[in-house]
């Protein structure tokens, strides 16, 4: 992972081999991210899509083992109840055959190269467990108007 500041934001370059949810949160500790959000374009090789299904309160899950190019990702970083970083983010990707798949990125796999724009905001944000949606929200109740 390289990272460069730009003003306020950081670009962050992912390469071959690592996990982007894993990477992310790193950065975060790294750089004691309360909360930002991201956007970010590449090539993956491996991912695991999830799909949330309203009547089950559970995640549909797609696995694709072939390189994809990473067309849109867009998400944030907060905090989960214990402090630690959270990276979450939902992808549009672009397959050989020029079709798309969409989802929240459960799991990936940079291919040669993932290009991230992190854009730190004040405070931190912790998501809390929904259980009538069994989703990890945003609690704006307990915003933090400093960061970690």
């Amino acid at each position: 992972m390289q990272v460069k500041r730009s003003g306020a934001n950081y670009l962050v370059q992912l390469e071959q081999g690592e996990h982007v949810l894993q990477r992310l949160e790193d950065f975060a500790k790294q750089y004691r991210i309360g909360f930002a959000t991201l956007s970010g374009i590449g090539m993956l090789q491996r991912v695991i899509l999830g799909y949330h299904d309203a009547e089950t309160n559970g995640y549909q899950k797609k696995a694709l083992d072939e390189p994809v190019e990473l067309l849109t990702l867009t998400g944030d970083i907060t905090r989960g109840r214990d402090g630690h970083p959270t990276a979450y983010a939902q992808v549009i990707l672009g397959r050989a055959d020029f079709t798309t798949y969409g989802g929240h990125l459960v799991e990936g796999t940079v291919g040669p190269t993932l290009e991230i724009v992190i854009r730190p905001q004040p405070g931190t944000i912790r998501r809390r467990h929904d259980p009538d949606s069994n989703l990890q929200l945003w609690d704006l109740r307990a915003v933090e108007t400093f960061s970690v």
